[in-house]
């Protein structure tokens, strides 16, 4: 995988959301020391349903997550 280094800077200061998923996937096979890259990826670019899975788990956080606005 490739780094994206700044990613979450760059969201901040356009004030874009931001959803990663490449720390999501990194963040998963770092927990799970039995678990390798290419059971989520089709190809070396490309995740499958597994990996399509988690992505969608992690995007479907983002939007029910708490906002920053609901405590103004």
């Amino acid at each position: 995988m490739f780094p994206a280094p700044n990613r979450m800077q760059v969201a901040a200061e356009t004030n874009v959301g931001l959803v990663d998923v490449y720390a999501a996937f990194a963040g998963r096979l770092a927990a799970s020391p039995d678990l390798e890259l290419a059971e989520l990826m089709a190809q070396t670019n490309h995740p499958n349903e597994a990996g399509h899975r988690m992505a969608a788990e992690t995007i479907l956080l983002w939007f029910t997550r708490p906002s920053k606005d609901a405590a103004d």
